[in-house]
């Protein structure tokens, strides 16, 4: 066990900067294309067409979040299990998960397909781009089991240490639809509706991928008596880390749900613009996206080893870490703000929200950071719940309230000074909780 409990010697910056730096390239990869997609629709001009896309993808992020959460709960338990030695019983919770993630999955996406046109109205569409946003959710939604399966095995690779060939997954994904985008969009003129068809190929490709390495791994044994009874005791672990999880990940589509339909009211250039923040952001700062699950290793195999000290300074490390690399991507934007916003094409509301957001608001992104590497403590100190809570919090008491008077008193461009505020607040009480957590477990 020693051997493998690298983090607790050595730099703990160093450790910080590597973890972060390699479990960010495959989520660039995947965010890229994401921001492909985006690039790809505005290039036909038309900014109810960028809309749709950030309203289907605000709905899609509910069904992404429950399949994280189920994830999350199989990548723990099947991983322990493997430390152990239990090779068998890892393999029986990895089908057990499955066929959670397969009874919650299907239903969800089947009803959010039948009632798309009353979860758009929510959001407050407006009747141009009802019509287009529905077309193009309902494609995506209706294979969105797909996505939580291929999620389902990138989990598995990660379990059984194979973060290289996890990250090759996410590649190969990447590719296809990077490939596929403006065949289906402009080639083969299938416009909106072409960008959904390339989502739903790479998640394909993403599936065999991922089958093709853990076929490669001899992990994936079928569990042939997996429904008898004794096994349902499995249940438990699972539900006890799946629905914190699963809480703690909704907080975030909740969230983002309002602030769409606060800014809809602004019409489709508005909606455009947030569209964009919501795929530049990503990919400009994946490597602090990335930075809770990297640490959680570092804090975990410290805590074992009762060096509380370093998972102190992992926490003072990430923070320095991610302030640094922070300010250089603000910087960079910065002097870039004005060929971004011309690059998507943005006009009216929508371009000045994209240069607030080059200019002001991604700096800020320091106080995020806080929040993800307090997650990543919390998790790995055996505190999730006070994850689900600052999670919670962030995304309805320190976003609604300020959304609104934000826009009530400032327009468009309030909706972002409000979340901005409120990212300052959750920031403070994060990292105050973080602090009184580390010194709990120190005193015990």
């Amino acid at each position: 066990m020693s051997s493998k409990a690298k983090f607790i010697t050595g730099s703990i910056m160093r450790h910080v900067i590597v973890m972060s730096l390699t479990s960010s390239v495959g989520l660039i990869a995947l965010f890229i294309v994401d921001l492909l997609d985006f690039y790809f629709i505005s290039l036909l001009w038309e900014s109810s067409l960028a809309a749709a896309v950030g309203y289907a993808g605000t709905l899609l992020f509910f069904i992404t979040s429950v399949s994280i959460g189920l994830s999350i709960a199989m990548g723990a338990l099947v991983s322990k299990n493997l430390w152990a030695g239990k090779h068998e019983t890892a393999q029986e919770y990895g089908v057990y998960v499955l066929l959670f993630i397969l009874i919650v999955s299907v239903p969800l996406s089947m009803l959010m397909f039948i009632f798309a046109e009353f979860a758009m109205s929510l959001l407050g569409v407006s009747w141009d781009t009802l019509e287009m946003a529905k077309d193009y959710f309902r494609i995506v939604v209706l294979w969105a089991p797909l996505m939580s399966l291929a999620m389902w095995l990138s989990a598995i690779l990660r379990s059984l240490w194979e973060a290289k060939n996890a990250m090759m997954v996410l590649l190969v994904a990447s590719i296809v639809n990077g490939v596929l985008d403006p065949i289906f969009i402009f080639v083969l003129g299938w416009w909106l509706d072409g960008a959904a068809w390339a989502t739903l190929a790479s998640r394909v490709a993403m599936i065999l991928a991922a089958l093709y390495y853990i076929y490669k791994n001899r992990f994936f044994v079928w569990v042939t008596q997996v429904c008898q009874l004794q096994h349902l005791g499995y249940l438990g672990p699972i539900i006890a880390i799946a629905l914190p999880a699963i809480a703690t990940n909704l907080a975030t589509p909740i969230g983002n749900a309002y602030v769409t339909r606060v800014i809809a009211e602004f019409g489709d250039s508005a909606v455009a613009g947030m569209s964009m923040i919501g795929r530049l952001s990503p990919v400009a700062f994946a490597v602090i996206f990335a930075l809770s699950g990297a640490i959680g290793p570092i804090i975990g195999q410290n805590l074992w080893a009762e060096r509380c000290d370093r998972v102190r300074q992992t926490v003072r490390d990430s923070m320095l870490f991610s302030t640094l690399y922070i300010l250089g991507v603000s910087l960079f934007l910065l002097v870039l703000r004005n060929p971004i916003v011309d690059l998507f094409g943005l006009t009216g509301d929508g371009r000045d929200i994209g240069i607030l957001f080059l200019t002001i608001l991604s700096w800020l992104f320091i106080f995020q950071a806080m929040v993800f590497i307090s997650n990543a403590v919390f998790n790995n100190i055996g505190k999730a719940k006070q994850s689900t809570v600052v999670n919670v919090l962030k995304a309805t008491v320190f976003t609604m309230p300020f959304v609104y008077f934000g826009a009530e008193y400032f327009g468009s461009l309030g909706v972002f000074y409000g979340q901005a505020l409120g990212s300052v607040f959750i920031w403070i009480i994060a990292l105050w909780w973080c602090i009184q957590s580390i010194s709990k477990v120190d005193s015990k």
